[in-house]
């Protein structure tokens, strides 16, 4: 929000929830430390912050709420990989302090997926002719039992196939 400080932003979604300001921005104070934003103060406008800091500022006012279930679509997207890793970190920890709650992130990085989450699910691609005649083909994502993958004692499963951690990240990156 163009008109709110940075504290501001991450902030107001936490005191929708009854927190007050100064909770708050305490709050929001610890997060952006993590996430090498604690040079901002408290007056500092997010138009004066670069595209990868406003990024870093989106993923902060998105995790600072208590939560049920938080839907990211490529919220690491733009950011360096260290960066990305810590945002992981801090939605991890999140997770653990907010029992019964979940993510859902849809992402392309498959090695914050194989580091991060507990279930992937790969989107398969399958070929459609429009019709007989037609040279013309059209793909489409689907999804079905062998397309879900779980962690299971150190490794990723299907419940047919196995992968070590280091092969399950190749694994993902292929097609």
């Amino acid at each position: 929000m163009r008109n709110f400080t940075a504290y501001e932003n991450v902030s107001i979604t936490r005191m929708l929830q009854g927190y007050t300001e100064y909770s708050s921005f305490n709050r929001a104070s610890k997060i952006l430390d993590f996430l090498d934003l604690g040079h901002i103060n408290k007056s500092r406008m997010t138009t004066e912050l670069s595209g990868g800091q406003q990024q870093r500022l989106a993923f902060a006012r998105a995790i600072i709420p208590d939560f049920t279930v938080i839907f990211g679509d490529e919220p690491t997207g733009n950011l360096d990989g260290d960066n990305a890793a810590k945002a992981m970190r801090l939605l991890s920890t999140k997770l653990e302090d907010l029992p019964g709650s979940s993510a859902i992130i849809v992402s392309h990085d498959m090695h914050l997926a194989a580091s991060f989450a507990d279930i992937v699910i790969k989107i398969a691609k399958k070929a459609n002719a429009k019709n007989d005649n037609d040279d013309e083909v059209t793909y489409y994502g689907y999804i079905d039992r062998t397309c879900v993958y779980f962690k299971d004692e150190g490794s990723w499963t299907n419940g047919e196939k196995r992968y070590t951690p280091e092969e399950f990240e190749l694994f993902l990156k292929q097609n």
